[in-house]
């Protein structure tokens, strides 16, 4: 089961201290989707996942260490969330994580705080916003595999979700054409990705059902 407890968080650009929740544990059974979301119970927790001061608008995961400053979050770089249109603060929450990522060039923190704000887009069923975010955390991940050849597996089976998912089958068709793993399993969850973009199917499906087919 999950578990959480009202706590006092103390926000480290500015020092206002607010009520928010804390995750002290959890579980998932199941199988997770193709871009490594997990399953429930895991699943419902990311509303757990971060803090936002309602003071200065930092958002943080902890409390260790301020990684902008007053002037920065009052920032249109900051504030305006690059014009996207969130449909929950929650979203918007990941979004502005992944801003203060980029802001310190954390650029894998940036995208899995990136890839979140996409799970929660898909929750709120905003699926324009959504498939904007799929297209920037793509291309971040791209980026993030060119810096690491050969060793960033995992990343490029998500990109390939990912490109999937925002509707650039051909794209993901030519550039996994002679990709392989040395794992079979890996193999298999490429090979259904491909079959899944040759029938223009951008929807959700699990790791599961590649494994086992």
């Amino acid at each position: 089961m999950t578990t959480v407890h009202e706590s006092v968080c103390t926000c480290p650009v500015c020092g206002c201290q607010f009520q928010s929740y804390v995750m002290t544990s959890t579980n998932a059974f199941g199988s997770p989707d193709l871009d490594t979301r997990p399953p429930e119970m895991e699943r419902s927790t990311m509303a757990y996942w971060l803090h936002e001061c309602p003071d200065c608008g930092y958002v943080f995961a902890d409390e260790k260490k301020a990684e902008a400053d007053r002037k920065w979050l009052d920032s249109d770089e900051y504030r305006s969330d690059d014009d996207l249109v969130f449909a929950s603060g929650l979203a918007r929450r990941f979004y502005r994580s992944y801003k203060i990522a980029m802001h310190n060039r954390k650029t894998e923190r940036a995208f899995f705080q990136l890839l979140h704000c996409v799970w929660q887009c898909d929750d709120d069923n905003n699926n324009d916003t959504a498939r904007q975010i799929r297209n920037m955390t793509a291309d971040l991940a791209g980026k993030l595999i060119q810096k690491k050849p050969g060793k960033a597996e995992t990343m490029q089976l998500i990109r390939a979700d990912l490109l999937r998912r925002s509707g650039r089958f051909e794209q993901l068709l030519k550039e996994y054409e002679n990709v392989t793993f040395a794992s079979a399993p890996l193999d298999n969850i490429l090979a259904f990705q491909k079959q899944l973009a040759e029938k223009q199917d951008d929807s959700c499906h699990l790791i599961r059902e590649a494994v086992t087919k």
